[in-house]
């Protein structure tokens, strides 16, 4: 899926001028050895930056762990993708996220004036963060913004400079540092979505949903396509 994905983000760079202006850069939790990283380099169209993360992909000292078969794996994801990212990508001044899992056929150029963009709008179907996650935010005084109406954060396009933001890191790690942040497996999409409502940057209602964001989502064989989701399979 990875070299899939390198293939058809780098026909995307390529088709709109920008891959001069910009790195591929890999996240990876410690485990793709220099042997793969050389594979997937020579599979890649455009070179690739390998990142590891291990040293932050790990539980706090005193974060209770997942239990009834939730995945430890995918809520340090989670917590990565709203808390720890953003300072390692500092020099950049946009950023445009691409899981491993996507296969983008569309996208909006970088240079969009908007903090955060992504093309479709969708809800946290998560019972257990539905029914934890508010508490803290009430805490944090941005529980208000928990209204069932986030971005979806599987591809988008935003600011660096906003996420660095003294304000917006403070409540970034008191939410992923919390104890139950990762027992609870609190994901991205709400946190980043909360975040945004409350500094201005996704009003209620709905936010800057673009149309020219076109993608398979293929871990839930989801297309997204001009702010629409369409299943492509059903798994009832």
């Amino acid at each position: 899926m990875l070299v899939v994905r390198n293939l058809f983000l780098s026909f995307f760079l390529f088709l709109t001028w920008q891959w001069r202006e910009t790195d591929l850069v890999v996240f990876h939790e410690g485990n793709v050895t220099p042997g793969d990283q050389s594979m997937l380099t020579r599979l890649s169209p455009l070179p690739l930056i390998f990142r590891d993360i291990s040293a932050v992909f790990k539980p706090l000292p005193d974060q209770e762990l997942p239990e009834n078969g939730d995945s430890l794996g995918y809520s340090l994801m989670c917590r990565f993708q709203y808390m720890d990212v953003w300072p390692m990508l500092a020099k950049y001044e946009k950023v445009m996220r691409v899981d491993e899992d996507v296969i983008l056929l569309s996208a909006p150029k970088f240079k969009t004036k908007s903090v955060f963009l992504t093309g479709l709008q969708t809800s946290e179907a998560h019972v257990r963060t539905n029914q934890t996650l508010p508490a803290l935010l009430e805490e944090l005084g941005i529980s208000k913004g928990y209204d069932q109406k986030f971005p979806y954060t599987n591809v988008f396009i935003s600011d660096t400079a906003f996420w660095l933001r003294e304000e917006v890191r403070y409540l970034a790690e008191a939410i992923g540092q919390s104890k139950t942040a990762l027992s609870n497996r609190w994901g991205d999409l709400p946190v980043l979505g909360v975040i945004l409502k409350h500094f201005g940057y996704w009003p209620k209602g709905g936010g800057p949903v673009s149309t020219q964001f076109a993608y398979l989502h293929y871990s839930h064989l989801t297309l997204v396509i001009f702010a629409r989701e369409l299943k492509i399979l059903s798994t009832k």
